[in-house]
């Protein structure tokens, strides 16, 4: 399932595999939500290294080893778009998928900006 992949290409710091999965909402949402990051001296924000810095500086070993253990518990499809719902021991989140001409993307990820 495309957000089991995304999730264990972040915790696996797969930048390439987990940008590949995202749409350029999905991608502009982030370099939002880590906006504050890049002004304390976060030098690259492309997608790549965010990926990166989430992996090696927001998410601790814990969160990073239960995220790779999440389940998908479950799925909605209506029309174009659909909801998943992740979690593991702890913590659970929604993201949220479109589907365009090339297949299914990941529109929206939840984050968690603390370690």
């Amino acid at each position: 399932m495309l957000a089991h992949r995304w999730l264990l290409a972040v915790t696996n710091r797969d930048v390439e595999e987990a940008c590949s999965l995202l749409d350029s909402g999905a991608r502009s949402m982030i370099k939002r939500e880590l906006a504050g990051f890049v002004a304390a001296g976060l030098t690259r924000s492309s997608c790549s290294a965010l990926i990166a810095f989430v992996h090696d500086d927001v998410l601790s070993p814990q969160a990073r080893k239960e995220l790779s253990a999440s389940t998908v518990s479950e799925a909605s499809v209506t029309g174009n778009t659909a909801t998943v719902r992740v979690g593991g021991k702890s913590n659970s989140g929604i993201i949220r998928l479109t589907r365009t001409n090339g297949g299914w993307q990941i529109s929206e990820v939840p984050l968690a900006t603390s370690k």
